[in-house]
């Protein structure tokens, strides 16, 4: 079993080494606690790469990939009794409006629900702070994923799914907040393989299009930049596991060593 660890140096043969590093998109001082290390190797590296070219997705993503479809709202696909439940239980237990995201894809509603209960203790996500450092020192940077693979896995999602995944997580709030703390433990912690085991559980029938399908389109373009020394920064969920990024690039061969 691979061990436990964020930081990864990833070889093959003669090839120059590369690093993969696993992140979080919070501002969370916790999130940080492996930084020193991240950049230490990150330096000795001639390019970056994160899920996608953060720069681009800033200027070329179209706002309207992040609403559903055919102008669909949260109110118009449940009761108004159900509405105004989840409405009540939004407001109660994390202080947010659900109008400000009833046009949202529900799984991002999710996901603004799980950063509002972290500290906003940096100016940017630790992505994006790796990004922007990495820029400065001059490497070469770019995307594992474009920006238009990345918009489909979100637009390809059930919406059915994601609905009924935002009414569990509604009703039942002490339960998720109990989890994002765990997750955010775990990851201090380097336990990849506990974080990969509960965020696929949370992701239910979803795990397909979220994590497997994503992590071999992630080893294929790792692996075709064997010739070039790497930094990747990759969401931790995706290291672990039989069907992880790290798995699958042990089993092409390549010698993985946690830093």
């Amino acid at each position: 079993m691979i061990q436990k660890g964020l930081l990864w140096s990833i070889s093959y043969g003669d090839f120059p080494t590369s690093y993969i590093f696993g992140t979080m998109h919070v501002r969370d001082n916790l999130a940080f606690t492996h930084i020193d290390k991240a950049l230490h190797a990150m330096y000795q590296c001639q390019a970056f790469l994160a899920e996608i070219d953060l720069d681009l997705a800033q200027s070329s993503i179209d706002p309207k990939v992040y609403l559903i479809n055919d102008g669909l709202t949260i109110d118009s696909l449940v009761t108004p009794k159900r509405y105004s439940k989840m409405s009540k239980s939004m407001r109660r237990a994390f202080g947010l409006d659900m109008r400000s995201f009833n046009r949202l894809w529900p799984i991002l509603i999710i996901n603004k629900l799980g950063e509002s209960q972290l500290s906003q203790d940096n100016h940017v996500p630790l992505d994006l702070f790796l990004w922007e450092k990495a820029k400065n020192v001059g490497l070469k940077m770019g995307g594992v994923e474009s920006l238009e693979e990345h918009s489909k896995v979100l637009t390809s999602l059930d919406l059915e799914i994601q609905l009924q995944m935002l009414k569990k997580t509604l009703a039942n709030t002490a339960k998720f907040k109990k989890s994002m703390h765990k997750l955010c433990a775990l990851y201090e912690e380097q336990e990849i393989h506990q974080l990969h085991k509960i965020s696929k559980k949370g992701m239910g029938g979803m795990k397909e299009v979220l994590i497997y399908n994503r992590n071999q389109l992630m080893y294929e373009r790792i692996d075709g930049r064997r010739e070039q020394s790497s930094f990747y920064a990759l969401g931790a969920a995706h290291l672990a596991g039989k069907k992880g990024v790290l798995r699958l690039l042990k089993n092409a061969g390549y010698k993985i060593k946690a830093i």
